[in-house]
């Protein structure tokens, strides 16, 4: 509804229009590549012998403390998806309107991303995380959202074709 209400008017979009798009569009994808982040981090965590919820509950830790590390699913693991889902949508958010690009755009985004998070943003507001989450299935799930971001060139590209016929959209 909201995409139709900003692309009505116009054939070819305007700036404005375009980076509301674009920015739209990053939410999105980002939101679906923090699910993919979260999904990764939950089905290979008991491959290395923690259990699923650990790396999800180590997000919120700024908020609950090191009792965390120990409790089991609950309000901590909602938090902690809660974070980390809100985290990836920003990013997304800033990806797209700053510059949509492709794939290796995205996996740079997400480098960034994750060497600001390690040594900047983890230390300060998850501190568990960089001390007991497994590094290299975080490095993997930054590359996920990475390779996720990469998509948003073409769901962008969709949402600008996308009010330019009514009929499409009912």
């Amino acid at each position: 509804m909201l995409v139709y209400a900003l692309s009505m008017d116009a054939v070819q979009p305007d700036w404005i229009t375009k980076k509301a798009l674009d920015t739209l569009a990053g939410i999105e994808i980002g939101i679906i590549g923090g699910v993919v982040m979260l999904l990764w981090l939950a089905l290979s965590a008991p491959l290395i012998g923690n259990s699923w919820w650990s790396v999800l509950n180590l997000f919120a830790s700024h908020s609950y403390g090191v009792r965390l590390v120990r409790e089991g699913p609950g309000m901590v693991t909602v938090s902690g998806i809660a974070i980390q889902l809100a985290a990836a949508g920003l990013v997304g958010a800033i990806t797209g309107f700053l510059a949509p690009g492709g794939r290796l755009f995205g996996l740079a985004v997400t480098f960034t991303w994750y060497v600001l998070c390690y040594g900047f943003l983890w230390k300060r507001y998850a501190p568990l995380v960089a001390v007991y989450g497994p590094q290299p299935l975080l490095a993997i799930a930054f590359f996920l959202y990475g390779s996720v971001l990469g998509w948003h060139s073409d769901l962008a590209a969709r949402l600008y074709g996308s009010g330019n016929d009514p009929a499409a959209n009912s």
